[in-house]
């Protein structure tokens, strides 16, 4: 099995766009739910609303040319 030498996260877009895979996240979301629930052991939000109050703020924040840090 291949050994992983680094791993690049390119929040910032410097190096890759894309189109952002809504209906994908929302059924990741979904399968997930219930292992979150579980780790955390209480309810979660809906899936839609973790789209619309957490992640795609994040993507407005990251698609801007802002350069503060993401909380």
């Amino acid at each position: 099995m291949p050994t992983v030498d680094g791993v690049l996260f390119d929040y910032g877009r410097t190096l890759v766009t894309f189109d952002y895979p809504t209906g994908e996240l929302l059924r990741v979301l979904r399968d997930y739910r219930p292992r979150i629930e579980a780790a955390v052991g209480a309810p979660v939000p809906e899936p839609e609303t973790i789209l619309r109050d957490v992640l795609l703020p994040m993507e407005r924040f990251v698609d801007s040319r802002s350069e503060d840090e993401v909380d």
